[in-house]
C-alpha cells in the first residue's frame, strides 16, 4: 500500500504509547505510558489502514482502520486474548485519542503515535 493521500501519513514503522489509568505495580503505575511499535500500511486513497505491532502486552494487529475526510480515525487493536477499540484525530503526522477495551468499555485511556524517524527519512528521500 502507498502513503495516505488524504492525510499524508507515511506507511512504515511508527512509534507511540498508550496510557492506562489502572495500577499494575511498580513498573506500570496508574497513568503510565506503555510504548508501542507498529508497522503501518495505508490504502492508496488513505482512507483505510492496517498494521502489525508489539507492546509489553504482546503482538497485535490493527484491523478495520478508517480515516475520514475530517481526519477522524478509528480501528480495532486485536491481541490473541482481547480486542481494544481506538478512536482519535490526526494532527499533521501524529494520531492521538482514546482507547477502551471492547468488552469492558469502562477500562480506558489515551494514546498517541507517530512515524518513526527512519520512516520519515525514507519519506523525505522519496521526495528528492
Amino acid at each position: 500500500m502507498t502513503g495516505s493521500r488524504a492525510t499524508n501519513l507515511p506507511p512504515g514503522r511508527w512509534r507511540g504509547y498508550f496510557v492506562d489509568n489502572r495500577n499494575f505495580g511498580d513498573e506500570h503505575g496508574a497513568g503510565s505510558q506503555w510504548p508501542i511499535d507498529v508497522y503501518m500500511r495505508f490504502s492508496a486513497d488513505g482512507k483505510e489502514f492496517s498494521a502489525e505491532g508489539t507492546d509489553e502486552i504482546g503482538s497485535f494487529k490493527f484491523k478495520y482502520g478508517t480515516v475520514s475526510d475530517e481526519c477522524f480515525c478509528q480501528f480495532l487493536k486485536t491481541y490473541d486474548t482481547h480486542t481494544v477499540t481506538y478512536q482519535g484525530l490526526i494532527y499533521g503526522q501524529r494520531v492521538s485519542g482514546m482507547w477502551w477495551l471492547t468488552d469492558h468499555p469502562w477500562v480506558c485511556g489515551s494514546f498517541a503515535m507517530w512515524p518513526s524517524e527512519d520512516t520519515l527519512e525514507t519519506m523525505l528521500a522519496a521526495l528528492e
